[in-house]
């Protein structure tokens, strides 16, 4: 996935907005659909999440039950940034004034696809990359440990 989004950053450089928004937009949802969920209810443990939440759901779940920034640990708060900028991208609707992985996944129109919405999308895919990379366990890490 890191790979396919260097491709998105070099094809947005290269002037291709709508190539790299889509990019950056399948990253998104593969990271997700694989493994976003499940850091999803680690990071947050306290929130009840409905059985069959999908991306929007369990995101607007965090973000429903955590108004009060005051209760998030440190590291629950970066996460909670995360999903934040996220709600949006995952959210329902026919039209939309943000980046909408699913409106650009099964909408495609020059409404989708905007140049302001190229960084976002990179930047989103992004920071996910990097928090889920950030909660694997490394080798290394378990030999330092002995």
């Amino acid at each position: 996935m890191v790979t396919i989004l260097s491709a998105a950053s070099r094809t947005a450089r290269a002037s291709f907005g709508e190539g790299a928004q889509a990019l950056a937009g399948n990253v998104l949802e593969t990271a997700m659909t694989r493994h976003g969920k499940a850091w999803i209810r680690r990071s947050f443990p306290q929130v009840t999440y409905p059985s069959k939440a999908g991306h929007h759901g369990t995101i607007g779940s965090v973000l429903d039950d955590t108004d009060d920034w005051g209760e998030l640990t440190l590291l629950q708060f970066k996460h909670y940034l995360v999903l934040a900028g996220m709600r949006n991208a995952f959210g329902p609707g026919a039209t939309q004034d943000t980046f909408n992985r699913h409106l650009g996944a099964h909408q495609a129109s020059p409404d989708t696809y905007r140049p302001e919405f190229v960084l976002p999308a990179i930047l989103l895919a992004h920071a996910l990359l990097r928090v889920l990379n950030q909660g694997l366990e490394r080798p290394d890490d378990e030999e330092d440990d002995a």
